[in-house]
């Protein structure tokens, strides 16, 4: 019994904050909002410690891959990244699915509980990286004119980050939040993710 309230306390508290937040994000002002972000970024900061050993295995990885030639010369590694590419669609692809699916129920019901979405979330760690490495795989097992049409796209977004970060920002502030177009408040999710799509190719169209 004493677990049972527990939960359901758990539960009330977090639909609780969920309500709060979306007032906040969708109706507030830009002080409140501005206040809410410099929040949310303090508890973000207090909790980075916890990702600081995968960030560096990461990074660690990165330097390898670069010294052994699995990126510079990744058609002496073909074998390797075949198999990369095997467990990351085999293995990793299924696991993020299902992380994905609880991430939808959650948006599309956040006052609903879900037990399996933040069941999933622990996997997420290492799936979400082992399916990452796949991407990379995919693009190293790619033929070279497949390659060099990819790049002809996305390396000029790479080379202008901050700036395109910056505008996303702006423009999705601009837009959804109340002190702008106030688009959160009124529409879907699915169409907050076409909007946000079209920031994204207007960006690699304009950084071109």
């Amino acid at each position: 019994t004493a677990m049972v309230a527990a939960s359901l306390d758990f539960a009330l508290d977090t639909t609780t904050e969920v309500v709060r937040l979306h007032a906040i994000y969708s109706s507030g002002s830009w002080i409140d909002v501005a206040w809410q972000r410099l929040g949310d970024f303090g508890r973000n900061l207090r909790g980075f410690w916890l990702f600081m050993p995968r960030l560096m295995l990461v990074f660690l990885l990165g330097v390898f891959a670069v010294r052994l030639g699995w990126i510079t010369r990744p058609h002496r590694h073909r074998l390797m990244w075949r198999r990369v590419l095997a467990v990351g669609l085999l293995a990793a692809l299924p696991l993020n699915l299902w992380w994905g699916y609880g991430a939808v129920a959650m948006a599309v019901d956040p006052m609903t509980p879900q037990p399996a979405a933040h069941a999933a979330l622990f996997v997420l760690e290492l799936s979400g990286t082992a399916l990452a490495a796949a991407y990379v795989a995919a693009f190293m097992l790619a033929s070279e004119r497949a390659m060099d049409a990819v790049a002809a796209w996305l390396a000029p977004v790479g080379r202008m980050a901050l700036t395109n970060y910056i505008v996303q920002s702006l423009a999705c502030g601009l837009l959804f939040h109340a002190y702008g177009l106030g688009l959160g408040g009124l529409l879907t999710r699915a169409q907050m993710l076409a909007v946000c799509a079209a920031i994204m190719l207007a960006q690699v169209l304009f950084s071109r």
